[in-house]
Formats: C-alpha cells, sequence, structure tokens
C-alpha cells in the first residue's frame, strides 16, 4: 500500500511537470478547495473569469491530473489531490486554505474541508489562521454544530491571549450546547475562564454559560452576576443584564426578577442592541405569563418580533431567535392556540434537525410531547417524550428537563404504567433537592399528582407545603403549565381538608379567566375549579360545555366525572350515570386506562356495568401500527440505528428489529428512506 501510494506521489510530481505553470497554479488551487470544486471557486481564489480556467483545465485532464465524471470536472482520488497538496510549499499551504475559506463562504458554501486542513496543518500564533477557522466556525454552526465546534476548539488552540481568543471560547461553549453537549460546554468555558482575563472577557465567556438553557437557571443566574459585578461595555452589560432577569425567571423567583427589572430596561433602551432588546421582550413576556396574562404574553413577545425586524434582525444572536420561537409556541399552546403551536413546534423540529442542532431539536420535541399530552394523545405523547429525558441523572437541571418529566409522569398515570411512574417519581424525588424553586415546582406538583392517584391526598398536599412558599401559585408550576391544573389543585385540597387552599386554587384560576377573557380552557377550568368547591352544578355544567371544543379532552372527561359525581351525591343518579359514561369514553379514546378503570368502578357502585366496543385495529397502514412500532419507526426517521433505538427504549435489538419488520410489512415499504418518507407525512398530517 505504501509503494502504491508513493507511485502516485510520484506520477503526479511528473505529470505536474509537465504542465504549464498556469495549469499548475490552477491544481494546486483547486486542490485546497477539496475532492470536489467548482469552476467559480476556484477562479476566484485565482482573481480571474471561469472562461480563462478552460485551457489550464484541458491540459490537467489530458495529463490525468483531473477527470471528467459527467457531473463536472474533479479529482480521479483523494490520492492524487493529497499528492498536488504535497507539492505546495507547507509555508505556503494555510494562506491557500484561509483564502479557500474566503471564497466559498462568499460563495456560501461549506468551507469545512479546507477548514479541517487548516486546523489540522496551522501552527499557533498567527491571526489570520485563527480568523479564518472562526469564520468556518461561525458559517457552519448554523448547520452542523458538531462540526462546527471542532473548527472552534482549534482555533482556541491557536489564538493567543486577548479579546478574540475570549470570544472563540464564549462561541465555543455555546456550540457544544447546541450539540446537546451542555456538560461539555460548561466545563469548556470554565477552563477558559480560569486563564488570566480582563473583566470583558471573562464577561463574555459567562454570557455563553448564561445563554444554556440546558443548564440550571441557578447556575445560569450566577454566571451573569459574576459578570455584573464588574464594570462593562454599555451592550454587553445590556445583553447581560437581560439574560440575567430571563433566567431568574426561569427559576421561579419572580420579585427578584421584577425588581431587576426597571434597571435592565434602561440599560437595554441605552444600547439599542438587538440582541439584548429581543431578550428582554422573552423575559416581559415571561413575567406576565407568570403573572397568568398569557394573551398579553403572547402579544408582548409578537411586538418585541416586530421591534426587532424594524431595527436589524440579522444583528440578533441567533440562540436568542431560537429561544423567542420556542417560547412563542409555548404561548400559543397556553392561549388554546392547537393548531398553530403544532405547525410551530413542526417546523422547529424539522428545521432543528436540518441543521443539526441536537440541543433544540429535543427542546421542540418535549414541547411537541406535552402538546400532545394536552391534546389527550397520551400514545403519541409517549413515544415523542421517549428518550428526551435520561432517567439516569441525577435531577433534572432546567425547567424545561422539569417540564418533560411531569409530562412523563403524568402520562403514567393517566396510562396506569407502574413502571414509568417508578422511574419517574424517582427521579422527581432527587429533583427536590435542586435549588430553583420552579423546577422543584414541578416535581413536587407530578408527585402530588401521583400520591392523589394512589389515593393519598394527605401526602399529596404535604408534597407541596414541603417547597415551603406560601400561596396557590407556589405550589404548582409557573412555567410551561396546564391551564387545566387548578381543578386537580381544588381537588386535592379539599380530600386534604385544606379549604383555604382551595379557594386559592380557585382564586388563581378566576383570575386567569378574567385576564385571558378569549381562551376558552381558561374559562373552563375556573367553571370547573369553582364548581368543585362549591358544589355547583350550574358551574360543573358549563364547564362540560366549555371543554367541548375537543382540544383539551383529558380535561373535558375529568369535568364530565366531577359532574356526574356532583350529581350523583344530588340524587340524580341517571344524571350521574349519562356524564360517567362521557368520561369514560372520552378517556378511553385517549388511552386513559386508570382513568376509564376509575370511571368504571364508579358506574359499578351505581349498578351499571359499561362495555366499550374495542376499535379493531387495520392489519395495515399507518393506523395498523401499534404504539410500540411507532416508537421504533419515530426514532429510526430520526436515523438511529437498532441499536440505538434499543437503548433509547430499554428494549433489546432484536425486539427493536421485530417491530421494524413488522412496520415494513404494515407500510409496504422495503427501505428506511421510504420509511421516514411516510413517517414525516403522517405526522404533518396529524
Amino acid at each position: 500500500m505504501t509503494m502504491l501510494l508513493d507511485d502516485v506521489h510520484h506520477m503526479t510530481r511528473e505529470n505536474l511537470a509537465s504542465v504549464s505553470a498556469l495549469a499548475r497554479r490552477a491544481v494546486e488551487v483547486a486542490a485546497m478547495l477539496g475532492d470536489v470544486f467548482s469552476f467559480d471557486h476556484v477562479a476566484a481564489m485565482l482573481d480571474v473569469s471561469p472562461a480563462w480556467l478552460l485551457g489550464p483545465v484541458e491540459e490537467l485532464v489530458l495529463a490525468g491530473l483531473l477527470a471528467d465524471d459527467g457531473n463536472g470536472i474533479v479529482f480521479p482520488g483523494e490520492r492524487t489531490r493529497q499528492a498536488v497538496v504535497e507539492t505546495v510549499p507547507r509555508s505556503a499551504r494555510p494562506a491557500l486554505q484561509r483564502r479557500a475559506i474566503d471564497v466559498l463562504l462568499q460563495a456560501g458554501a461549506s468551507p469545512i474541508e479546507p477548514a479541517t486542513h487548516l486546523a489540522t496543518s496551522a501552527q499557533a500564533g498567527g491571526l489570520g489562521v485563527v480568523s479564518a477557522l472562526l469564520a468556518a466556525s461561525r458559517a457552519l454552526g448554523s448547520s452542523d454544530p458538531d462540526a462546527a465546534v471542532e473548527l472552534s476548539r482549534r482555533a482556541f488552540e491557536l489564538s493567543a491571549a486577548g479579546d478574540l481568543r475570549a470570544a472563540v471560547a464564549a462561541e465555543t461553549a455555546l456550540l457544544l450546547h447546541a450539540a446537546d453537549r451542555a456538560g461539555d460546554g460548561k466545563a469548556f468555558a470554565d477552563a477558559a475562564l480560569r486563564e488570566r482575563l480582563a473583566p470583558e472577557q471573562d464577561a463574555e465567556i459567562r454570557l455563553s454559560i448564561a445563554r444554556m438553557s440546558a443548564l440550571s437557571p441557578e447556575m445560569r443566574a450566577e454566571a451573569g452576576r459574576s459578570a455584573l459585578a464588574s464594570p462593562l461595555p454599555v451592550a454587553l452589560r445590556a445583553r447581560h443584564l437581560s439574560q440575567l432577569v430571563d433566567n431568574i425567571l426561569e427559576a421561579g423567583r419572580v420579585e427578584v426578577a421584577r425588581e431587576l427589572l426597571p434597571e435592565t430596561v434602561t440599560a437595554v433602551t441605552s444600547s439599542g442592541d438587538a440582541t439584548a432588546t429581543l431578550a428582554l421582550g422573552v423575559a416581559k413576556s415571561r413575567l406576565a405569563y407568570m403573572d397568568g396574562a398569557f394573551q398579553q404574553a403572547l402579544r408582548r413577545i409578537d411586538m418585541s418580533f416586530i421591534a426587532v425586524q424594524r431595527v436589524a434582525r440579522p444583528h440578533v444572536g441567533v440562540a436568542e431567535q431560537r429561544r423567542a420561537e420556542q417560547w412563542r409556541a409555548e404561548l400559543l399552546l397556553v392561549c388554546d392556540e392547537f393548531d398553530a403551536a403544532h405547525h410551530a413546534a413542526a417546523d422547529g423540529v424539522a428545521a432543528a434537525r436540518r441543521d443539526r442542532q441536537a440541543w433544540d431539536e429535543k427542546s421542540w420535541k418535549r414541547f411537541q410531547g406535552r402538546h400532545l399530552l394536552q391534546a389527550g394523545r397520551l400514545s403519541d405523547a409517549a413515544a415523542t417524550l421517549e428518550g428526551t429525558l435520561a432517567a439516569a441523572d441525577d435531577a433534572v437541571m432546567s425547567a424545561h428537563d422539569a417540564a418533560a418529566l411531569l409530562a412523563l409522569g403524568r402520562i403514567a398515570i393517566h396510562r396506569g404504567d407502574g413502571r414509568a411512574l417508578r422511574t419517574c417519581a424517582s427521579l422527581a424525588e432527587r429533583t427536590l433537592e435542586h435549588a430553583a424553586p420552579e423546577v422543584r415546582r414541578h416535581a413536587a406538583w407530578f408527585l402530588a399528582l401521583n400520591d392523589a392517584a394512589g389515593g393519598d391526598p394527605a401526602r399529596a398536599r404535604a408534597r407541596l407545603g414541603a417547597l415551603g412558599e406560601g400561596g396557590a401559585t407556589s405550589v404548582s408550576p409557573l412555567l410551561m403549565v396546564d391551564v387545566t391544573d387548578p381543578p386537580q389543585l381544588v381537588r386535592i385540597a379539599l380530600a386534604a381538608g385544606d379549604d383555604e387552599l382551595a379557594r386559592s386554587a380557585v382564586a388563581v384560576a378566576e383570575r386567569r379567566h378574567r385576564r385571558n377573557p378569549d381562551v376558552g380552557s381558561i374559562a373552563a377550568a375556573a367553571a370547573h375549579a369553582r364548581g368543585l368547591l362549591t358544589g355547583d352544578l350550574a358551574a360543573l355544567a358549563q364547564a362540560t360545555e366549555l371543554f367541548a371544543d375537543g382540544l383539551r379532552p383529558v380535561a373535558r372527561a375529568s369535568a364530565h366525572e366531577d359532574y356526574g359525581l356532583q350529581l350523583v351525591r344530588d340524587g340524580n343518579r341517571a344524571g350521574g350515570v349519562e356524564e360517567f359514561g362521557h368520561a369514560l369514553q372520552i378517556y378511553s379514546s385517549a388511552g386513559a386506562a386508570w382513568d376509564s378503570a376509575r370511571v368504571r368502578r364508579r358506574l359499578r357502585e351505581l349498578g351499571v356495568r359499561r362495555r366499550l366496543v374495542k376499535r379493531v385495529r387495520p392489519t395495515s397502514g399507518w393506523a395498523g401500527l401499534t404504539d410500540a412500532e411507532i416508537a421504533v419507526v419515530r426514532l429510526v426517521a430520526d436515523g438511529l440505528t437498532n441499536r440505538e433505538a434499543a437503548e433509547r427504549l430499554f428494549i433489546s435489538v432484536h425486539t427493536v428489529s421485530m417491530h421494524l419488520r413488522h412496520a415494513f410489512t404494515k407500510l409496504d415499504v422495503n427501505s428506511r428512506v421510504e420509511l421516514t418518507r411516510l413517517v414525516f407525512v403522517n405526522e404533518e398530517a396529524a
């Protein structure tokens, strides 16, 4: 093999000696661009017209240094290209590679090949090399952060102390986060912070930590506070303050954030910085949301987008734009804009997958899973959320993690899935030790719902009281909420004999209704909560009617069930049986086996045995797939191997293969490509 390689190098040198200097220069430049190159790119590097290359390229083809493969001019093989590169003096290669990167970036093409070679061969200390690698990394960061981070790391290694080194460190940390490697990103930033840095450089790196959504909000807030302890340039200070307010809110410390808001508004307004302006808009919207003014929160985020577009949207950080778009989808969901939320999530997942933004894809899929849960599609929700939360972690870190945990736990309660319940409960118990109140609220709320479902309302109430903060709004989540939760809290409070908490929960529901008069689910939840507290049949009946739009079927079934219970208590047995029948039908359609069993028990106590005709599953087509088969094909469509899918679903590779064979047969496909296309078609149509 070595002899063969030497022969190629020897032959290439001989062929190069046989062509003109112009042709030799052209092929050397082309070799820097990669195996496949464009006439336009070579012409740009030589600063000549593409037509000028026709003669030299003809020489090179005749000499066997280039070949026409029917689609264009290429190198005959990698060895030939590498042999051409070896003829270029080593000291001249970095300059040509930098030029290749510039040309490709200007043409909108990927600079990864010349950048990778430059990263491998470059020596420390060259500002031009660092700048070229950083430019290539930035160009790739929005479409392939895993590839970009290697270039950025190398740029950091080659850079000298100074502002550029700090900027490279910050960008590298954020690229690692985008690739869903937040732990590595935080460790990289921490290592960079141990160097001797000026306050501005230190603050630049700490801002990258503050923006890592996968980290604990307390950890992110601490990074911001540390940076703000030193004098900073106006724009950098504004970015830190706006991010700090948002992180404090995500931690659940509403009053602390409210106190910091006036200073932040002044700083952001003075700076005129577009990125800080959008981050502040998200924070203001989040504050309105946490006050229960969901429609106002949606208007605020829309106004922020408009304001930023007027200033200069291209100057807004990509991460800030993506975070704002995800937050807007959250607002659509809470405001009953289910279709718009669905399309936003589908677009978000598709864009993140296309651009290999692993963290964004995970975030969007978590949102999708919670959307499907509230839409009563429990099996789909479970399949979507699978793998987005690692049960082996000591505790969840962010509010996003906590919301995913709560959703998975609720699905397990509704389906009566004991194994999943035990896994979620164990993780929630560990999460209660987390410092951020909002993270603990999600964990405690799930544990309370689980205890209540298990028939222990006193323990459920104790779970909520263990947070150590008074008021109904502090015992259930403030972010990423299910607006139909107040009746659940009223039910727990009444069963535990805590009338004050029950009244407080009703007050919260009614205040939300006043602040969001056009949202049907919020009006329904307020009526449901009030009816539970007072035994008001009219309020409970109103709740069932307001939920009749079908957006939140499990909440609707719960209202029918509670209405039925009150009718029976008031002596109207027939009315109660009818309402229980409605509830049973809805629970069964949603796949809520545990709730269905409870309602059947109530009916049996009234002497009624109700059987639902079980829908016969088709033997072919998408509707013929079982829940387990759907979970497997979705992971395969995401690009996972059978082994990776098995690890994600905690089943054997053999079981994955079996499910995949069955799916291929039912869908009448023969390849993973066909399967992936069908998955996207069916999910978009859902």
